[in-house]
């Protein structure tokens, strides 16, 4: 047998002659079927996921380019307050933003709601903007409730700001004179800028 293999081996290397064929494997058509579905589906699926994010995306991108979100996290910010003591006449809570550019947005949207003890109402919320070279504008929010409202503030509105390219700094502030309620929570939620 060794024989056998020496001499094809050279006959091969220095007459050319070929291997002896080997028979093709016989393929299973059941087998072969599944194997070209199950590649076919693959190619549909990922057509529709690729379609899919692209429709979705564009969309998001679309509103990002419409509106820029400010929140501190996912939840609605909370304002606690207790204004009892007498030496504690306001409650502040500050958002500090990356020198945001606003120029070309027109409002500021929030939605607020209180949860105050008693069940009344806050009188008046005020919004402050301060930019970089230390202006600040104010707005104040009257009639908040234990509802959920929306609100649109204009960014005219904030009429002391002369620069609205790079906002430092968003705070909403309580103050005891103008809250019917000593004790409660101010919720805020959705606070974004909007063209």
């Amino acid at each position: 047998m060794k024989q056998d293999y020496v001499s094809n081996r050279l006959a091969e290397v220095y007459l050319g002659k070929d291997k002896p064929k080997t028979k093709p494997k016989n393929y299973n058509p059941k087998k072969l079927s599944i194997i070209l579905i199950a590649s076919l589906c693959s190619l549909i699926l990922l057509v529709i996921l690729i379609t899919g994010l692209n429709i979705f995306g564009t969309k998001r991108l679309d509103s990002l380019k419409t509106s820029i979100s400010v929140a501190a996290n996912l939840m609605p910010v909370k304002i606690t307050y207790d204004f009892q003591d007498p030496f504690y006449d306001r409650n502040d809570f500050d958002l500090e933003l990356p020198q945001l550019d606003v120029s070309g947005f027109k409002t500021l949207k929030l939605s607020i709601k209180t949860q105050s003890q008693r069940g009344s109402a806050v009188g008046a919320l005020r919004v402050v903007l301060q930019n970089t070279r230390n202006e600040i504008g104010f707005f104040y929010i009257k009639g908040l409730n234990s509802h959920w409202q929306h609100y649109k503030i204009a960014i005219s509105e904030f009429k002391e700001l002369t620069d609205l390219t790079k906002l430092t700094r968003i705070s909403f502030v309580l103050e005891a004179w103008n809250t019917d309620s000593e004790q409660g929570i101010l919720l805020i939620d959705n606070i974004r800028f909007s063209k």
